[in-house]
């Protein structure tokens, strides 16, 4: 008998996809960014997911698995200049740059779901930037974006494709933000949980977390190769030359009160990766990008950032995947 079933069922007025693979499920919602906004196996909810709709709503890149495309992170202060083309992007009022792009807080359009032995359950979602006057307004640079979410074995698995449908070239970066909770449960302690990124570099950010253009090899808190407990350290850095194995970086994230270690791989499209864990929110992130913060301006600086420049009809595309893992890491 197939373990696998695909649901439809309601979340706060919106159509939310239920991927069920035994005692592991999935939620996605299309309505809002085609956000994850949860990932429960053996009983463990991985993902740190909103308390309703109106939240996220509210901070629709503070929660779930927010997809970052077609930059991932920060533009500074919204501008740059690409194959003669000046774009000026809209600012949010409580920052000085524009960030994380254009389809975390959008529908998306569901076209195709399903459940196989062989395929696992899936769903998969589009968004066009030509259905969106704000978009256009904004981003001269036509495109079309694609996801998959796939549930098999246990494993979730993010399959992402970003495609130029216009004439000219288009600079592009993906990303996504998966939320995880820290600690893992309310009787685990944030000190004790530990972090890994599998990195030999970083980015040094300026205080508006732009990069200074410099690399620098990790030393001190910047160095997560093996395990470190977190204490009372805070992040929001992004790390470069990842270490890759059989084509696939990897971070990992363990809460030993909780017994639980949650692994997050990228595959080669992806060079950096972002971890995010904030003072005030009981959150930590692991980012994996194909492009570091502003690449497009560090680009013209002839520095390279990792930013793709997409002819007319290509693609830029990534998997990633998530997974619980038995013991606790080396």
């Amino acid at each position: 008998m197939m373990s696998y079933d695909v649901v439809v069922g309601d979340y706060y007025g919106e159509q939310i996809y239920r991927l069920g693979d035994g005692d592991t499920s999935v939620r996605i919602l299309p309505g809002l960014g085609f956000n994850c906004l949860g990932f429960e196996t053996s009983g463990v909810e991985l993902i740190y997911g909103p308390p309703d709709l109106s939240a996220l709503k509210e901070r629709p890149s503070g929660f779930g698995i927010p997809i970052l495309f077609p930059f991932p992170n920060r533009i500074e202060k919204g501008q740059f200049t690409f194959n003669g083309t000046s774009v000026q992007l809209d600012v949010p009022d409580t920052a000085p740059h524009s960030i994380h792009g254009f389809v975390l807080n959008r529908k998306w359009e569901v076209f195709d779901s399903g459940e196989s032995e062989r395929g696992g359950a899936w769903v998969s979602g589009r968004i066009r930037s030509q259905d969106s006057a704000e978009v256009t307004r904004q981003w001269p640079f036509p495109f079309e974006l694609t996801a998959t979410y796939r549930l098999k074995d246990g494993v979730l698995m993010l399959e992402i494709e970003g495609t130029n449908v216009g004439i000219h070239k288009m600079p592009a970066g993906l990303g996504t933000h998966p939320y995880f909770p820290l600690p893992m449960k309310k009787n685990s302690k944030r000190d004790d949980c530990r972090l890994k990124v599998s990195a030999d570099s970083y980015w040094p950010l300026r205080e508006d977390c732009i990069p200074t253009g410099e690399r620098t090899e990790v030393k001190g808190k910047f160095d997560l190769r093996s395990p470190m407990s977190i204490g009372r350290e805070t992040f929001d850095d992004v790390w470069t030359d990842v270490l890759s194995k059989d084509g696939w970086s990897d971070c990992e994230y363990e809460d030993p009160s909780a017994g639980t270690r949650i692994r997050i791989e990228a595959d080669s499209t992806f060079r950096e990766w972002v971890t995010y864990a904030p003072s005030d929110q009981p959150v930590v992130c692991f980012e994996p990008y194909t492009c570091t913060t502003d690449a497009v301006n560090l680009d013209t600086r002839e520095i390279d950032g990792g930013l793709v420049s997409l002819a007319p009809g290509e693609s830029l595309v990534g998997s990633v995947r998530i997974s619980l893992l038995e013991g606790t890491a080396s």
